[in-house]
């Protein structure tokens, strides 16, 4: 379905032009009447009485003459009379034309009625309670003086006449206390004609009643008479129908839904804006709204929003919760909502703080309502924050033209805010930072573990309570586990932990040190016959070592590492040289074999050198000493003169005469040929030494010849000799054994068959012991206590081979284990790993012993790298926390101020001269005879927004005072949307941009309020009709897509069963409740049994006795406690009016209490019905449930309303108005309610309440039996030690107190509350939330609190103790302060820091010269010239020039060389003068000094043309349009508009000339249009009307 098409469908419900529409046919022939009918008196008499004369009357009753001493007669003269009372009879004998006197009965000031006295006051009664009634739920007045009828059939042929008023007066009934008569006074609202009767008649049958002038109330020569005779000739072709002009009564009409109707035609709408293009209304009746249209949310519904909202940036003029910031903080960003607010949750302060938000932001809002109590509230809350006057009241009583004029003149004329302090805005951001990283650092998750550093302390804590140690060494790297591998490893310890069970400890298990992968069942076998056979050739090996042993005579060996070295000592014996003297090698000197092996190199050198010797000297030469030939020699040389040194001579002719193969050329061939001769020299002297010792020790082996030298053979077999004695120094066995056997002549031979068997089996042992290692991945240093496989003790292995033999079948138990041991090492838990092995963790515990090892790895890793955490202090927390307090609530404070200094900047110049505003001033200064309200806000809607930037209103009164097209919102925001129609909405959003709707779909649907009071309702004790629950547009809107928000957070109780039962039943226990530290009491839910109660079914409809006791309730709380607010609410209209009357007849005789019920305020007193109660509040509500049994004591299970589909809505709109106490009047109990002879959901709703509030059985403010946490475990138990008795939990709902020390003098009473900062503190979503207001709404409700922060009970928990104890022992002094007092609330205030103090300026009357500054000409000296302009060089002219736009651009060029002409004092302007200086102004501008724009100069680049004022200069040129630029004259046209609001063309032209000093000339209007024409094609400016208006 396209819009046009909705649109086409919802004007239908609302159109009624059938005879059901009481304007179509008032039934003046019906039996029921409910109407205060006036006879015998004249319509034109009363219209002067009660609109021109401003009178009210009083009323006669049909049998009692006025009482001439009655103060009001003394105003006009009032005679006797003695007219028989008039007949309620229809008579329509019309008044003769032309009579000429005026009887002075009908020019009094009492109204003649049909009725007897006691009739009369009954009725008048009902009305006016019935009237006051409708302005609060519908906010409009419906009660009028109908005057003249029209007698009108709807066919020729009809007989059935129908009724119609002619003319309706809206009226008021007055009275100053109960025992006082009721009068009758002109509302001072618009007078209007019958719409309906009129689209009726035009429809039917093409007649136009005529409409009713504009200013009638201004025109004296104007009646109702007047008006009634044009009627008469629109229908005096009409056979029967008549006009009874002086047919008068009071009674209910409502025409809004006809004005409705015509709001939601596209004729009705500007032919630029039809309604059937609007985009909201396309959205809540097309297909939906989309998420670009809504706008985007800011952060998920449980999201933490401390990283989005910052307080130091919000605009909130009172108090808001997390819950109610985010929507605040949306609907500012032009998101559109639906905010559902459960009772109690703050929708009034949420709805303040947007609307405030939104008038910062320079928006227009309209908040609507049906109900007054909603705009009040909000109203009143505006009020108290200095902000009343940015409000406009549109809603009942609040539209009386006069009231509203004057309100708009006080706003209008009030001066700027004005404030001396300062907001640290700054410093409240940083601290809003510097908490936040706090709670992050404590429980932000440690990366990606899911482990919060609280969480791993706490786990710490609880392990170490267990009875689990510390470990030893934590394992850093699970820090950087995922959830998933925490999971993981769980599950794999688990696993570990059962399998241990079967294993026994590790480290004594015959497989410990085992690594392979579990085996199967054929491989263990397999395995099993490998360990066998090993074991079997260890034992052969061994037996073979001992043997080998024995014939050695040498230690047996032990481990396969002895093998090699007695395989090596017999493959020794075996290189021993044949020729080796045995006899010998027993020789200790053979340890110094060293000293042996450098002998035999002496001599084999001393051998060589004598050889090569004997080669090149002849044997004299072996008998010279060569050391001073060598030296001469060496010294002369090289020496050209050498031969001249006789010493040269001399050992040149020795050495040439030894030297058998003559002396070498070179010098250093000498000398090297002399060194090996001393060498050898040498070595001849002394060659026995070495010789004996070789002699000794190689015995028959050594051999010399004749010149002392052994031969080269001797040598060889003494150094074979040598290396072999060499080698037995490689090993121990070696030194202590191989030169022994040796020298015992043990040989290989010998020992052959030994060293075969030894060799045999220790190659195979060896082999097959490694396999085993390396198949088994054995570690040997777990297992063996080895370094490697051959370090193993044969006959340990041999054991420990038997023991695996015994235990083949736990091998798959401990390779399971090894596969969990593996899988924890990988994952970096090695540390744990090597406990278990070691024994140090207990089977059974091992996840245990995990978590303590994860919890203490995280907070040791956490307090390494989070500074916030090990540098953490209490009372330095403390002192932020009570810093960032203050500042947050000077933060609200001062949002007002800035709310204030927006919406005064916004609003219109005071200079305003025409358009809106000027119209306005007109209006606000009239004594009388004010433009009616509609047609004043058609005429100056957008200057009244200026000044009133919101518009509160209900949906009917949207449509009476509005036009469409007149003004539009930014932002619709309806509150108790669920009682709003969609159909009754439209208007309203037709006329916005964004909405947002507030309400709960748990509470009242819309209801026929109207059909109620006017007797055309249902009978409200049957239970069969579902009139009344419609559609609303909170249904409407969420069905359409419109994003949902829902406020969470309970005020509103001071005691948590005042919310129990809704919040169980009907929120599932979503909503905050707040807890409260005493029992029941003073607080909470009573239940009040009337045991003589009795249902009047069939005749009242009401529980007299019932009603009585509810009665004498209400004078006793007004004897008792006067001060503490009161309502009444019954299940019923007619209880509820019984109540009234019961207690009329106990205040006549109580009269010092009336003030209590006639109080104005938002508190003031009531008596309603259930479906009326929706919105109100107060802190004492009395229910009287009024069903029961009747006469015959018959039960019946109707209880009205209730029994309807969707009666629990009314249910928990009904048990949740009260904040301090509820008291249920019934007479019948929860047992006299039979749920199988109902299927009603608020019947079984009710028996749930009733119990309740019998017997308190619901689960209300109490401990839950768990601690949060192992941290609120801990000071639980401590402070228990110290004597105290602690619960845990305290509270229901979301909002829980950690800790309560019960006081045990006073039982139900907590002395303190103890908040950790665990769960509950972590889980706010908002740093507000956690460091503030949580605790100042506890204490508001009486709490003592105390906070214990974990980071210094995990560090000092003595010392948290003993604080506690001091702050309970505080706390019993100020609850004995509290009881003697006999208050039980805390005494610091919510919001308790000093408020910013400010105060308005005081405004002069606006001027009425030019609010521009004024035009200032260039004034300069050019020193050291005579001449003119001409005169001066191009340069120096353009110097000049440039000066001159420096200081007036923009700026003509003409008056440029005007300026030159004044500055220099000579020259003319003449053409010759205009070229240059437009040649110099090029120049200018070719060289980027000034621009040119047209004929003008302007600074370069200059975007901003500012108006000046040039009436008051000498200079005339400058007054002349031509030598204006356009740009100041757009600027001086959007200055005029912003200015006046709305002018016409001519209105701007004169306005704008005056902005400039200038004449209004025809030539400058022309100018003016132009400009106007130029900004509407730019998008600036929009006409409509023929009025201007800035876009």
């Amino acid at each position: 379905m396209n819009l046009s098409a909705a649109l086409d469908v919802s004007r239908k419900e609302l159109l009624e032009l059938g005879a059901r529409n009481r304007l179509i046919h008032t039934p003046l022939e019906g039996k029921r009447k409910s109407w205060v009918p006036i006879v015998d008196e004249r319509t034109d008499q009363i219209f002067d009485i009660l609109v021109r004369n401003d009178k009210s009357m009083a009323f006669l009753p049909s049998d009692a003459p006025p009482d001439s001493t009655d103060e009001a007669t003394k105003e006009i003269q009032i005679v006797d009379r003695d007219a028989k009372p008039a007949s309620e009879t229809v008579d329509f004998t019309e008044v003769a034309d032309g009579d000429d006197g005026v009887l002075d009965q009908h020019t009094d000031l009492f109204l003649q009625t049909s009725l007897a006295a006691d009739s009369l006051g009954k009725r008048l009664l009902s009305t006016f309670r019935d009237a006051r009634t409708a302005e609060e739920e519908q906010g409009v007045g419906i009660l009028y003086l109908a005057c003249g009828f029209l007698q009108w059939t709807e066919a020729k042929s009809s007989s059935t006449r129908r009724f119609a008023p002619l003319l309706l007066l809206p009226v008021e009934l007055t009275r100053n206390s109960a025992g006082t008569e009721f009068r009758l006074r002109f509302r001072d609202d618009e007078i209007v004609t019958n719409l309906s009767i009129q689209a009726r008649l035009r429809e039917d049958f093409g007649i136009t009643l005529p409409d009713l002038p504009d200013d009638l109330t201004e025109d004296d020569d104007w009646t109702p008479e007047t008006y009634f005779n044009q009627i008469r000739e629109q229908i005096s072709d009409r056979e029967d129908w008549k006009i009874d002009s002086n047919r008068m009564l009071l009674w209910f009409y409502s025409f809004t839904k006809f004005l409705m109707f015509r709001d939601l035609s596209d004729a009705a709408w500007p032919d630029d804006r039809p309604l059937s293009e609007n985009p909201l209304l396309e959205s809540l009746l097309g297909d939906g709204m989309s998420p670009e249209v809504a706008g985007p949310a800011i952060c998920g519904e449980a999201d933490v929003v401390d990283s989005v909202l910052n307080p130091a940036d919000v605009v909130h003029i009172a108090d808001a919760d997390s819950s109610q910031a985010v929507v605040i903080e949306e609907i500012a960003r032009g998101r559109s909502l639906v905010v559902q607010g459960p009772p109690g949750t703050g929708k009034s302060q949420t709805i303040t703080n947007a609307i405030a938000a939104a008038v910062h932001a320079g928006r227009k809002v309209l908040f609507v309502a049906e109900k007054m109590a909603a705009l009040q509230v909000v109203e009143q809350r505006l009020v108290s924050a200095g902000l009343g006057s940015m409000m406009l009241q549109l809603h009942s009583h609040k539209a009386r033209k006069q009231e509203v004029l004057e309100d708009l003149r006080q706003t209008f004329e009030q001066g700027q805010p004005v404030s001396d302090e300062q907001m640290p805005q700054d410093e409240l951001r940083e601290l809003t930072q510097q908490l936040r990283q706090h709670g992050a650092a404590l429980h932000g998750k440690i990366k990606e573990t899911g482990w919060t550093p609280h969480q791993a302390l706490s786990k710490s804590l609880k392990s170490k309570l267990a009875g689990l140690s510390a470990a030893d060494r934590t394992d850093d790297s699970v820090v950087n586990w995922s959830q998933r591998d925490y999971q993981r490893s769980r599950q794999c310890v688990l696993a570990l932990d059962q399998t241990l069970a079967q294993t026994g400890p590790l480290q004594s298990h015959s497989w410990r040190g085992v690594r392979c992968a579990p085996l199967t069942p054929a491989d263990t076998d397999r395995l099993a016959l490998s360990i066998s056979r090993l074991r079997k050739r260890v034992n052969q090996l061994l037996a073979a070592g001992k043997s080998f042993s024995e014939i050695l005579e040498v230690e047996r060996p032990e481990k396969l590492t002895d093998f090699p070295g007695f395989i090596g000592l017999i493959t020794h014996l075996g290189k021993l040289p044949s020729t080796a003297d045995r006899s010998t090698l027993t020789d200790k000197r053979w340890h110094s074999n060293t000293q042996v092996s450098e002998s035999l190199k002496a001599i084999r050198v001393a051998r060589n050198g004598r050889a090569e010797v004997e080669e090149n000297f002849i044997d004299a030469a072996w008998g010279i000493d060569w050391t001073p030939i060598r030296i001469a020699i060496a010294a002369r040389g090289r020496s050209w003169f050498r031969f001249l040194f006789g010493d040269y001579r001399r050992a040149a002719a020795t050495f040439r005469g030894v030297a058998r193969n003559g002396v070498p050329n070179a010098i250093d061939e000498q000398l090297a040929l002399i060194d090996r001769m001393q060498a050898a020299q040498k070595l001849q002297n002394d060659p026995n030494r070495d010789s004996d010792l070789c002699g000794q020790l190689f015995g028959a082996a050594w051999q010399q010849d004749s010149s002392g030298f052994p031969d080269e053979a001797t040598l060889d077999r003494a150094l074979g000799i040598v290396d072999w004695i060499s080698g037995c120094e490689e090993s121990e066995l070696l030194q202590q054994h191989a030169r022994r056997l040796a020298a015992k002549g043990a040989s290989l031979k010998t020992l052959a068959p030994a060293m075969d068997a030894v060799k045999s089996h220790f190659k195979a042992t060896d082999k097959e012991w490694r396999e085993l290692v390396a198949y088994l991945k054995l570690e040997l240093g777990e297992a063996l206590n080895a370094t490697s496989p051959r370090d193993v003790p044969l006959l340990q292995l041999s054991n420990h081979l038997g023991s695996w033999l015994e235990n083949t079948e736990q091998l798959s138990h401990y390779t399971n284990a090894q596969k969990y041991l593996s899988e924890l090492t990988s994952v970096g838990l090695s540390n744990f790993v090597s406990s278990i092995k070691q024994g140090n963790e207990t089977q059974g515990r091992l996840l245990d012993a995990l978590d303590y090892r994860l919890a203490d790895s995280l907070w040791s890793w956490s307090w390494r790298n989070r500074p916030e955490l090990s540098t953490f202090e209490g009372s330095s927390f403390e002192a932020l926390r009570k810093r960032f307090a203050e500042l947050d609530e000077l933060k609200i404070s001062h949002s007002k101020l800035e709310v204030a200094r927006k919406h005064h900047e916004n609003m219109p110049s005071s200079a305003a001269n025409s358009g809106q505003v000027s119209l306005l001033r007109r209006e606000m200064n009239k004594k009388r005879r004010h433009m009616p309200l509609r047609k004043l806000l058609r005429e100056a809607g957008q200057a009244v927004q200026m000044i009133k930037p919101v518009f509160l209103m209900s949906p009917l009164s949207v449509s009476q005072y509005l036009e469409p097209g007149g003004v539009e919102f930014d932002l619709l925001i309806i509150d108790e949307a669920s009682q709003v129609q969609p159909v009754d909405a439209l208007g309203a959003v037709s006329r916005c941009k964004q909405i947002v709707v507030v309400g709960d779909q748990k509470q009242l649907p819309p209801t026929n309020f109207f059909g109620r009071v006017s007797g055309g309702g249902e009978d409200e004790t049957d239970d069969s009709t579902n009139a009344g629950d419609l559609e609303s547009i909170l249904g409407l809107c969420e069905a359409q897509g419109v994003p949902s928000r829902m406020l969470s957070w309970h005020y509103r109780s001071q005691h948590e069963s005042l919310i129990a039962v809704s919040n169980k039943e009907f929120y599932k226990s979503r909503l905050f409740v707040v807890p409260s530290p005493l029992a029941s009491g003073a607080l909470g839910v009573k239940f009040h049994f009337t045991e003589n109660g009795c249902f009047d079914r069939g005749g009242s409809a009401t529980n007299a006795a019932e009603a009585r006791a509810v009665a004498v309730a209400v004078m006793q709380h007004v004897k008792n406690t006067p001060d503490v607010s009161l309502g009444v609410a019954a299940f019923s209209e007619a209880q509820a009016r019984e109540i009234q009357d019961q207690l009329d007849l106990l205040r006549r005789d109580a009269r010092q209490h009336d003030e209590f019920f006639t109080r104005s305020d938002l508190n003031r007193f009531f008596i309603k019905s259930l479906e009326n109660v929706q919105g109100d509040e107060r802190q004492v509500i009395f229910i009287s449930i009024g069903y029961g049994k009747d006469k015959n004591d018959k039960m019946t299970m109707n209880f009205g309303p209730l029994n309807r589909e969707g009666g629990e809505r009314r249910l928990n709109v009904l048990i949740s108005r009260a904040s301090q106490r509820c008291e249920v009047f019934s007479s019948i109990k929860a047992e006299d309610i039979d749920l199988s002879r109902t299927k009603s959901v608020g019947v079984t709703a009710l028996k749930t309440y009733l119990q309740f509030a019998e017997t308190g059985d619901m689960e209300i403010a109490q401990s839950v039996g768990d601690a949060d946490s192992i941290f609120e475990e801990q000071v639980a138990a401590a402070l228990t030690r110290c004597g105290l008795e602690v619960d845990f939990q305290i509270g229901v709902g979301g909002f829980r107190i950690d800790l309560g020390i019960k006081d045990p003098e006073n039982p139900g009473r907590y002395l303190i509350g103890v908040e950790c900062d665990g769960a509950q503190y972590h889980s706010a979503r908002w740093v507000r939330d956690r460091d503030r207001l949580r605790q100042a709404i506890l204490e508001s409700r009486g709490w003592i609190i105390y906070r214990i922060w974990s980071t210094d009970w995990f560090q000092r928990p003595d010392e948290q103790v003993q604080k506690v104890l001091e702050a309970v022992d505080q706390a019993r002094i100020e609850w004995e302060s509290r009881d003697s007092e006999g208050s039980h609330s805390s005494p610091r205030e919510e919001g308790g820091s000093a408020e910013v103090q400010w105060e308005r300026m005081e405004i002069d009357e606006p001027a009425e010269d030019s609010i521009a500054a004024p035009y200032v000409e260039c004034r300069l000296t050019i020193p050291n010239f005579s001449g003119g302009p001409a005169d001066l060089q191009k340069q120096a002219l353009a110097q000049l020039i440039e000066r001159i736009v420096e200081k007036e651009a923009p700026i003509h060029a003409d008056e440029i060389g005007r300026r030159c002409i004044s500055i220099l004092g000579q020259g003319r302007l003449v053409a010759s003068l205009k070229e240059k200086i437009g040649s110099a102004l090029s120049m200018l501008e070719k060289g980027g000094r000034v621009e040119l724009i047209e004929d003008f100069a302007c600074r370069k680049g200059q975007q901003d043309f500012p108006v000046r004022f040039r009436k008051d200069l000498d200079n005339s040129s400058l007054r002349k349009v031509d030598t204006i630029f356009s740009g100041e004259i757009i600027t001086a046209v959007v200055s005029t508009v912003e200015c006046n609001v709305g002018p016409t063309k001519s209105e701007a032209s004169s306005a704008a000339a005056k902005l400039l000093g200038i004449s209004n000339s025809k030539k400058f209007q022309e100018a003016v249009w132009a400009a106007i024409d130029k900004l509407r094609l730019h998008g600036k400016l929009d006409v409509r009307d023929d009025k201007i208006f800035v876009v």
